[in-house]
């Protein structure tokens, strides 16, 4: 499960995922521009969690946010960056 909140989003990002019932080596969080760039790489701890990301560096636009788990996609959402 993943979930982002607020979006559209500003400067920063609430994301709420849960892992508990799997087990993986490695867990990230990646964002990826409209291009397919990716322009953030965050890892994670596994489990139920909520992490605040911050998207200052960012522009105004329409992202790509992808639960990572062992090198393979186990969730995406669509992320709205907006800047005054």
């Amino acid at each position: 499960m993943l979930k982002l909140y607020p979006n559209p989003a500003y400067d920063y990002v609430t994301v709420e995922y849960r892992t508990a019932s799997m087990v993986y080596n490695t867990l990230s969080l990646v964002i990826f521009d409209a291009g397919g760039k990716a322009v953030l790489n965050r890892p994670l701890q596994g489990g139920d969690n909520e992490e605040l990301i911050d998207l200052s560096r960012l522009n105004s636009g329409t992202y790509i946010v992808r639960l990572m788990a062992d090198n393979r996609q186990i969730a995406e959402e669509k992320l709205t960056v907006l800047k005054p």
